[in-house]
């Protein structure tokens, strides 16, 4: 297994392959782990990340970090981009995953021998529910004992707006003591969780027509495009997913519609539904590392063929700056939409045709 990173492996993701690594049941298969780090620049300050991060590893390491030319042939042929990614390869050397690390993120030591059919059976197997692997005691202790009860569960966040969340916080005390989770101290470990189910759906399947598709996309794209989101589960069935300012805008009324009903979710379901109006065009994003992109895609909504718009996107982190990238792959990064009509809400998001 090639575990392949710069050297901002997150503490999560080497715990967890920790733990793989320490399994009886690999270490008697014969599985190792082999780390290779990809570091555009090399200084002495990377040089000691480099060494300290090595000091917390037990498995086979680069004895210095990986130097351009190889770096050059390892992102054309892993297709890395600074993410984290395991590479499985059989005893023969063969590939038979070219990346494991969403399986092993969501499962542990369940997705062993980590090859793309176990990935297939673990997320097609009866009864997986997408809001447990997502949202789990290693992000927020005792929610699983929150499903397991039925227990109501508000999940809300917003970086970007964090006005929008103090109202929701405040409403939510008027209203009653259900269990409400902030996730902005844990953003980046959900948003890693949600984008790994992506890559596991589309790598099952390229259909997104299925409900859980549905809501997968239809969360990640209230993410991408409001910085945030809301969800109203019971145990662990989503009932409402909403953009931030949507749900905060129906609980600011809750006098009105709660007056008079018994249960909280049905009753905002049905307010929800009620006031919030669904813009004209649909679209959802599509994480570019999810590999498994379908051809065409028709709109859930009105089942009309969809446009391809592709979207670059910087969030400003502290990463250095990359040598100019080559062609990038077939739908690498992108955006799908419906446009019923030519102009038709599409002055603030312009399609770019992207060749097929």
């Amino acid at each position: 297994m090639l575990l392949i990173s710069d050297l901002d492996l997150s503490d999560e993701d080497l715990e967890t392959l920790t733990s793989i690594y320490n399994n009886c049941t690999v270490q008697s298969s014969g599985y190792k782990i082999m780390w290779v780090p990809i570091v555009e620049e090399q200084n002495e300050a990377m040089q000691q990340k480099f060494l300290d991060k090595r000091s917390k590893m037990r498995w086979y390491t680069s004895n210095s970090m990986v130097g351009k030319p190889a770096a050059k042939f390892i992102q054309k042929k892993w297709q890395f981009r600074q993410q984290t990614k395991v590479v499985v390869l059989n005893q023969q050397g063969r590939v038979v995953n070219m990346d494991a690390m969403a399986m092993i993120r969501l499962w542990g030591r369940e997705a062993f021998p980590f090859t793309e059919s176990k990935g297939q059976e673990l997320w097609n197997s009866q009864g997986i529910n997408w809001f447990e692997l997502v949202v789990n005691n290693t992000l927020f202790p005792y929610v699983e004992r929150g499903f397991e009860e039925g227990e109501l569960i508000i999940l809300y966040s917003s970086v970007e707006d964090p006005e929008t969340v103090l109202k929701i916080e405040q409403y939510m005390k008027e209203i009653a003591s259900y269990r409400c989770i902030n996730v902005n101290t844990k953003r980046e470990q959900f948003l890693t969780r949600l984008e790994s189910c992506l890559y596991l759906k589309m790598q099952a399947s390229p259909d997104v027509y299925d409900s859980r598709a549905q809501e997968l996309l239809e969360l990640y794209t209230s993410y991408k495009q409001c910085g945030g989101f809301a969800i109203i589960a019971r145990g662990s069935t989503v009932v409402v997913n909403a953009r931030p300012a949507d749900f905060e805008a129906v609980l600011s009324l809750h006098r009105e519609w709660l007056a008079q009903a018994q249960d909280f979710e049905a009753a905002f379901k049905a307010r929800y539904d009620e006031f919030v109006k669904k813009p004209r065009c649909h679209h959802f994003y599509i994480p570019k590392a999810v590999g498994n992109m379908p051809e065409c895609v028709k709109c859930a909504k009105c089942s009309r063929y969809m446009e391809v718009a592709v979207a670059f996107e910087c969030c400003h982190g502290d990463q250095p700056m990359t040598p100019p990238c080559p062609t990038p792959p077939r739908f690498q990064g992108r955006t799908l939409a419906a446009k019923p009509e030519v102009g038709d809400g599409w002055e603030e998001y312009p399609p770019m045709k992207h060749p097929l």
